[in-house]
C-alpha cells in the first residue's frame, strides 16, 4: 500500500510543488527576504523533473502502468513547459548554468522512464519481437517454370527440401571432453547459469503476448535442460529468467543496457554532478538566499546524486550486465577462461539465492506421553511436527470427523445450497485410506501426483499476464512451474511441429 500509494502520488506532489513555486515568483518580494532568494527558487523546479524519471528499480507498478505511455509524454511535456515558465519568471538568473544542467538531467531521466514504460507495454513489446515473414518459395513463378518446361517434354519433377537441422549451431552438451566416456555431467557456473537464463529470456519472452513456437526452440531447450547437473540448477536457470522478465516490465533496466540507454545515464549523471560542484563553488550563497533554502537545495543534490549512484552501481553489477559482456562458451573447459568472466563468476556468486529444506518432521523425534505433553509446549521443551502445536486436539478433530457415516452423498442430505466440502474431503479421505489397505498403493504418492497434476494444469492454463502481473508481488510456485512447462514445450504456444519446406525444380536429362 506504501508503495501504491507513493506511485501514485508522486505526479500530483510534482505538479503541486511547481504550482507553488510560480505561484511564489509572481509574488512581491518581502522586505526581510534575501535578495536573490526566489532566483534560487526557480532552480527546483528542474529537480522535479529529476525526481519525476523514477528510481531505476521501479518505473511501473503494475502491466496496465505500461500502456499508459502516451500520458506520461504529455506530463514530460507540461512539466518541462512549467519549469520553464518558472526559470523564465525569475530572469535574469545568475543560476541559469546550474538550472540548465539540471533540466537536462530531469528531462533524460524522465524521458528514460516514457521509453521503458513505451517498450513495455504489450503491443510494441509485441512488436518488437515479431519478425519479417518468411514466405518461403514463389510459388506463382515456380509452377510457371514446372508448366513450361512439361509442355516442352522435359522430364521435370520438383523435390521438397526439409528444413535444414540447426544442431550444430547448438550449444555443445554440459559435459567435460575428459569425462564424455563417463558420462558425468559438468556443474554450471554461476555466471553460466545468468548465460543460459538471458539466452532462454530472448526467446520465450514470447511467452507473455502469446507468440507461437516452433520446435526448434522446444529442443534446443531440451537439450539443455536433460544435460544440467541437478534439479538445483534448473531452478536457478528459471529464476533469473524470471528476474529478466521482471526487469523487462517494471523496472528502466532493459531500456539502459542499450548503447543509447548507457550513454544517456553517462550524460544524466555528469549534468548533475557538473551543476552541483558549480553551485557549491559559487561565493556569498548565505548572503543572496536564505540558509534554510541552501539547505533544501543541497538536499535535493544530495538525494539526486545518491539515486544516481545507486543506480550506477546496480547497472554495473546486474545480471544484465554479466550476461551480455560475456559470451556463452561452447566448450565447457572454456566457461572461466578470461578475467573477466572469473570476476563475474564471482560476483554472481555473492549474489547467489540460499535455500535449505523445511523438515516438518524429523524422523527419531522422542514423543511425549499425552499427559504432559502440554506441559511441555508451555515450557517450550517440545516441538510437534503436521509447526501445529494442539496436534492432540488436531487428531481428536480428525478421528470424530472420519466417525462419521458418510455412506450418502452430502449434497443429497443437506442440498446443494451449503458450499462446505468438509464431509466431501471425509469420504475421499476414507476411500484413499481404504485403498492403501486393500491395493497396498501409498495414498501420499497418488495425492503428490494430483497436486502436481493440479499444479501444472493451473500453471499452462493461467492468463500469462497473470503470471507476468505476479512477479511484481514477488514471484510463487506457480510461475516457476509455467516457465520450466515452457521450456520443455508443454504449453499451447508450440504449435509448429514441422519446419519450412524447401522445393526445388529437378530437369532431367
Amino acid at each position: 500500500m506504501l508503495l501504491w500509494s507513493s506511485y501514485l502520488l508522486a505526479d500530483w506532489s510534482a505538479n503541486f510543488a511547481v504550482g507553488l513555486i510560480s505561484k511564489n515568483q509572481g509574488k512581491d518580494p518581502k522586505t526581510e527576504d534575501p535578495p536573490q532568494d526566489k532566483k534560487l527558487m526557480a532552480l527546483w523546479a528542474p529537480f522535479l523533473l529529476l525526481h519525476l524519471g523514477g528510481p531505476d528499480t521501479i518505473t511501473a507498478f503494475a502491466l496496465e502502468d505500461n500502456a499508459l505511455w502516451l500520458r506520461h509524454v504529455f506530463g514530460l511535456v507540461f512539466q518541462a513547459i512549467a519549469g520553464i515558465y518558472v526559470v523564465l519568471q525569475s530572469l535574469p538568473n545568475s543560476l541559469w548554468v546550474i538550472i540548465l544542467l539540471v533540466f537536462i538531467s530531469g528531462t533524460i531521466k524522465y524521458l528514460e522512464r516514457t521509453i521503458a514504460l513505451y517498450s513495455a507495454s504489450l503491443d510494441n513489446f509485441r512488436d518488437s519481437m515479431i519478425q519479417a515473414a518468411d514466405p518461403g518459395p514463389n510459388y506463382a513463378k515456380l509452377m510457371e517454370e514446372y508448366k513450361a518446361k512439361k509442355e516442352a517434354r522435359l522430364p521435370t519433377k520438383i523435390i521438397l527440401f526439409g528444413e535444414p537441422s540447426d544442431k550444430e549451431h547448438r550449444p555443445k552438451k554440459l559435459v567435460h571432453p575428459s569425462k564424455a566416456l563417463s558420462g558425468e555431467r559438468k556443474e554450471l557456473t554461476h555466471l553460466e547459469i545468468v548465460q543460459y537464463a538471458y539466452k532462454f529470456f530472448g526467446t520465450f519472452k514470447g511467452l507473455v503476448v502469446n507468440l507461437i513456437f516452433s520446435f526448434k526452440e522446444r529442443d534446443e531447450s531440451l537439450e539443455i535442460f536433460d544435460n544440467l547437473n541437478d534439479p538445483e540448477e534448473a531452478l536457478r536457470i528459471i529464476e533469473v529468467e524470471l528476474g529478466f522478465l521482471y526487469d523487462s516490465f517494471f523496472t528502466k533496466t532493459a531500456v539502459l543496457h542499450t548503447i543509447i540507454g548507457t550513454l544517456s545515464r553517462i550524460v544524466a549523471s555528469g549534468t548533475l554532478v557538473a551543476a552541483f560542484i558549480l553551485f557549491h563553488m559559487k561565493p556569498n550563497k548565505g548572503r543572496e538566499f536564505h540558509r534554510a533554502d541552501v539547505v533544501v537545495t543541497y538536499t535535493l543534490f544530495a538525494v539526486g546524486i545518491t539515486l544516481d549512484f545507486i543506480s550506477i552501481l546496480l547497472f554495473m553489477f546486474s545480471d544484465w550486465t554479466c550476461a551480455s559482456l560475456s559470451s556463452l562458451k561452447d566448450d565447457p573447459e572454456e566457461a572461466l577462461s578470461s578475467m573477466k568472466d572469473r570476476f563475474f563468476n564471482w560476483l554472481l556468486s555473492l549474489r547467489k539465492l540460499h535455500w535449505k529444506k523445511l523438515e516438518l518432521y524429523k524422523e527419531g523425534e522422542p514423543e511425549c506421553p499425552k499427559d504432559d505433553k502440554q506441559a511441555c509446549l508451555k515450557k517450550g521443551e517440545h516441538k510437534c511436527p503436521m509447526h501445529i502445536q494442539d496436534s492432540r486436539n488436531l487428531k481428536v478433530a480428525c478421528k470424530t470427523i472420519l466417525k462419521v457415516r458418510s455412506d450418502i452423498d452430502p449434497m443429497d442430505v443437506k442440498g446443494d445450497q451449503s458450499k462446505s466440502v468438509l464431509f466431501d474431503a471425509s469420504r475421499l479421505a476414507k476411500d484413499l485410506m481404504e485403498m492403501e489397505t486393500k491395493n497396498g498403493k501409498n495414498k501420499w504418492e497418488i495425492l503428490s501426483k494430483v497436486w502436481v497434476e493440479l499444479l501444472c494444469y493451473a500453471a499452462c492454463h493461467c492468463d500469462t499476464k497473470a503470471h507476468v502481473e505476479q512477479l511484481s508481488r514477488g514471484a510463487e510456485l506457480i510461475n516457476f512451474v509455467w516457465l520450466l512447462m515452457a521450456h520443455f514445450g508443454l504449453t499451447d504456444q508450440f504449435q509448429i511441429n514441422k519446419g519450412d519446406a524447401r522445393a526445388k525444380l529437378i530437369i532431367g536429362k
